[in-house]
């Protein structure tokens, strides 16, 4: 867990937009132009900006619950809560400080939250976890899953208005959350949620790459139960950006010093401190 990225790519510095601005439609944030080199081209399909279905009506319960275990599945095998961890065990080092408070944006079922707060205790350190999720059955969903996990508390938030939480975090994290935000909202997200940190923006998301989505294509026929997430999880490849494009998105969201790692098999992860 501790071997270092593959990739290591520093934020560009140069003009940003303030805070809470939008950029225009010639902002590189609005749309970013695909590859001119044809390696790059072969290599790196277009962006999509099709919609996700769980990004429309919700399913029933039943069906709800089975989309979420995916997503438990996903994040179990194939670097998501261990991305978190690396980011975190980078970030915490050496220091004294044993006891940190998260904010966990876009939780979805908690299973990564949860994992987290495993993981620390075998590391004698402690997590207080509130884990927020825009839609109320899914945090109805994810309140019973985590229940089991003290240190995780599950709450209804909206990613793009954090101003009602009542605190600052030590570190904000967020698993496989910005794909679903076009680049104007992914950068106030990203705004947002390194206004919240004290220590740290931890960013972990999929890399968009033809061989992610031939690979995410075929475990999601073999091992997905829900017909979302079958649907789905192709199409978050697709959605999700490169390293480079989050490196611009942070630029133009004024972090500064922030890096993007990428991290196997499929992901890379942005640390922002604050």
């Amino acid at each position: 867990m501790t071997a270092p990225s593959t990739t290591s790519l520093p934020v560009p510095s140069g003009p940003r937009n303030p805070p809470h601005s939008t950029p225009s439609a010639a902002n590189p944030t609005s749309r970013f132009a695909h590859p001119s080199n044809w390696l790059d081209r072969f290599l790196v399909p277009p962006q999509t900006r099709q919609l996700e279905l769980l990004d429309g009506p919700l399913p029933p319960r039943d069906a709800l619950l089975a989309n979420l275990r995916d997503l438990a599945l996903v994040n179990r095998f194939a670097g998501g809560w261990a991305v978190a961890a690396w980011a975190l065990e980078r970030l915490v080092g050496s220091s004294s400080q044993r006891s940190f408070r998260v904010l966990d944006i876009g939780t979805g079922g908690a299973d990564v939250p949860v994992a987290l707060s495993q993981w620390a205790r075998r590391r004698g350190l402690a997590l207080q976890v509130d884990a927020i999720d825009l839609r109320h059955e899914v945090v109805d969903l994810a309140r019973s899953l985590a229940a089991d996990e003290p240190s995780v508390r599950v709450l209804q938030g909206d990613a793009l208005d954090l101003g009602a939480l009542p605190q600052r975090y030590d570190f904000v994290l967020s698993s496989l959350a910005l794909h679903h935000f076009d680049p104007p909202d992914a950068v106030r997200f990203l705004q947002a949620a390194h206004a919240r940190a004290s220590i740290a923006l931890v960013v972990n998301d999929l890399r968009r790459s033809r061989v992610a989505w031939y690979a995410t294509r075929l475990v999601s026929r073999i091992f997905f139960e829900s017909f979302e997430a079958k649907h789905d999880g192709p199409l978050s490849v697709l959605r999700a950006y490169t390293p480079r494009e989050v490196a611009e998105l942070a630029r133009m969201a004024g972090l500064p010093g922030a890096e993007v790692h990428t991290r196997p098999p499929f992901r890379m992860c942005l640390i922002a401190r604050a």
